[in-house]
């Protein structure tokens, strides 16, 4: 089974260069993990912020179940 490093494109994985020691351990995580949905909130933002995707969908969400906005 194809592990999320595996899944990503070559022009994804090549923004994630591991040259920072915050690509190099979502690199080690992405390399563990086989679904997105074992990944932790911090490493999405990261891989969001390295892939440069501004949507962050799942936040408001969060916001209305912990405070009833």
């Amino acid at each position: 089974m194809k592990n999320l490093w595996d899944k990503l494109s070559e022009k994804n994985r090549n923004k994630l260069d591991g040259k920072t020691e915050k690509h190099y351990f979502l690199i080690q995580t992405l390399k563990a993990e086989v679904a997105w949905t074992e990944l932790k909130v911090i490493d999405m933002m990261h891989l969001f912020e390295a892939l440069e995707i501004n949507e962050f969908n799942y936040i408001l969400p969060l916001d209305n179940l912990f405070y009833g906005k």
